[in-house]
């Protein structure tokens, strides 16, 4: 029970409180491709379902030749739907029965409820060419800035410059001391973080340039080491999320997984979440969206394609 009442605290602190306390038995649309209808209860007529949507018992879901529907039921499962046909409520819930497993509720919720908010933003961005620009004299990175380190390793990424292939990487401190240095050949640099002594609850920036060149850079990036407790709460929630969904392994829930660590800054596995997903459902528009507003906001301009998908 101090676990549960620790992930909530942790959860209202970085993100306000939400909607908690809505019934118990519906599907969320978090994504949907192509026309998607939606029977309500005591209607005659079908309409186009948008993220958000809810369907309740008794309603029924349309799913059209080559469409596609991503749901979660109100307990965390979710569930990808690419057959054509006519899901009522009570098929839904049957098809994710032997999946069923207790959650915590308001865990479920805020998980939700961050998620349609993302899709929603997704949906309305416009075209993202006009906004992704080439600069001169810079390195671009290849992780997101900042990043909540949690893991005992990290690799540190960045492209290639054009006319070298000799770096040097160097971590400081927020008094601009540096802490290491080195010069490399190649584009990555895999370590533990032990390797920097650094402190628990503080900041630190990373710098790539060239080698003899130091106008030729990368920008200032960030990585932030949590405090003991904050790690302490941010794995027991991954620990619940991971209870939730099991071995769940569709587009669906890596967008969900996705936008837990992008709320936490947990932003280098929110890339790889999102890169998941990407994967295994590459013609799903919302997810696309998604994971280019992602790129922007971290700036990892190279990653976005001028259709606005990641790639």
């Amino acid at each position: 029970m101090k676990i549960i009442l620790r992930i909530l605290f942790f959860f209202f602190i970085i993100t306000g409180t939400c909607n908690l306390f809505a019934q118990e038995n519906y599907f969320t649309v978090l994504a949907a491709q192509g026309k998607i209808s939606l029977l309500k209860n005591g209607k005659s007529n079908w309409i186009d379902i948008k993220t958000g949507d809810k369907i309740n018992p008794g309603e029924k879901l349309k799913v059209g030749n080559n469409e596609y529907a991503g749901l979660v039921y109100s307990s965390g499962i979710s569930i990808e739907l690419k057959k054509e046909g006519v899901y009522d409520f009570d098929r839904l819930k049957n098809s994710i029965k032997n999946n069923y497993k207790s959650s915590n509720r308001k865990f479920t919720e805020y998980v939700i409820n961050e998620l349609t908010k993302k899709a929603k933003d997704s949906e309305d961005m416009k075209s993202m060419g006009a906004v992704v620009r080439k600069r001169t004299n810079y390195i671009e990175i290849g992780i997101p800035s900042p990043s909540l380190v949690i893991d005992s390793n990290i690799v540190f990424k960045w492209y290639p410059y054009s006319t070298s292939s000799n770096y040097i990487f160097k971590l400081l401190n927020n008094n601009d001391v540096t802490l290491f240095m080195k010069e490399l050949t190649d584009t990555t640099l895999d370590c533990p973080i032990d390797l920097f002594h650094l402190n628990k609850g503080k900041n630190y920036k990373w710098i790539v340039f060239v080698y003899n060149n130091s106008g030729i850079s990368s920008d200032t990036n960030y990585i932030m080491i949590p405090a003991a407790g904050k790690l302490e709460a941010i794995r027991d929630s991954i620990n619940e999320l991971n209870s939730i969904f099991g071995k769940d392994t569709t587009a669906i829930t890596q967008i969900i997984y996705a936008s837990f660590y992008q709320n936490n800054q947990l932003n280098i596995e929110a890339l790889n979440a999102y890169g998941k997903a990407l994967q295994l459902a590459p013609d799903v528009d919302v997810y696309k969206k998604m994971f280019a507003n992602f790129l922007l906001k971290m700036k990892l301009t190279r990653m976005i394609n001028y259709n606005g998908t990641g790639g």
